[in-house]
Order: C-alpha cells, then sequence, then structure tokens
C-alpha cells in the first residue's frame, strides 16, 4: 500500500487532460493507494478551475462538470 499527498497541480490533472495527467490517473485508479489532499484544495481547485475558465481554455458547461465530478469523488 502506497500513500501519495496531492497537491492541487495534481488534482486538476485528474479532472481536465494535460501533461501529468496519465500518472495522476493511474494513482486514483490504483485500489492499493491512499490519496491524501488538504482541506485547502477544495477552495484551490475551484479557484484553479475559474481562472482556467476566465482564460477561455473550457467553457462553462465543462466547469461545472469539473466541480461535480470534483465533489462526487
Amino acid at each position: 500500500m502506497n500513500t501519495f499527498i496531492l497537491d492541487t497541480s495534481a488534482l486538476v490533472k485528474h479532472y481536465r487532460r494535460e501533461a501529468g495527467s496519465e500518472a495522476v490517473d493511474t494513482l486514483f485508479a490504483d485500489a492499493q493507494s491512499t490519496l491524501i489532499i488538504s482541506e485547502l484544495s477544495i477552495v484551490e481547485f475551484a479557484s484553479s478551475f475559474k481562472r482556467i475558465l476566465n482564460r477561455g481554455e473550457i467553457d462553462s458547461a465543462a466547469f461545472n462538470d469539473a466541480l461535480a465530478r470534483f465533489a462526487a469523488d
């Protein structure tokens, strides 16, 4: 069993395709891994996706989907 502490930039990679997404997805898929995040990551995650939305890299539907998927996980 492995334990990983994920920062917000790693979390974003799981909910949006970018460099490093594959490695983070592998951690999420591994039932033997324990993933730990800071409570601050919840706010930082929303802020990161809001910044991505404001830059026009995603639309509001993708923004809402990412937040919903994160909350469900």
